[in-house]
């Protein structure tokens, strides 16, 4: 804002496609996996609306709850398991 004006720019907005947002779906469950590594993961709602979006795309949910159960848990090794088994089945579920 400059001298009480207010400047928009208008940008054209760009639309993904199905593949491109199951991908960048992904990629968000990807780095909360190795997050996991180091240690428990904060739940955002933009993760868990990442892994709702996927779940809409499986017949079976049980991969996405584990998953979200999983990063936060403070137990290492089950921690570290658990989300990369979960990571690996959520993939699986939505056709990777």
């Amino acid at each position: 804002m400059e001298s009480g004006r207010c400047v928009l720019y208008l940008f054209p907005m760009r639309r993904f496609g199905l593949t491109e947002l199951r991908e960048r779906a992904l990629a968000a469950v990807d780095e909360a996996a190795d997050q996991a590594v180091q240690g428990p993961v904060r739940r955002s709602l933009a993760l868990r609306f990442a892994l709702a979006f996927l779940a809409n795309l499986a017949e079976e949910r049980w991969p996405f709850d584990n998953f979200w159960r999983a990063i936060a848990t403070h137990d290492e090794k089950v921690r570290r398991a658990t989300a990369v088994a979960a990571r690996n089945a959520i993939r699986r579920a939505v056709g990777d």
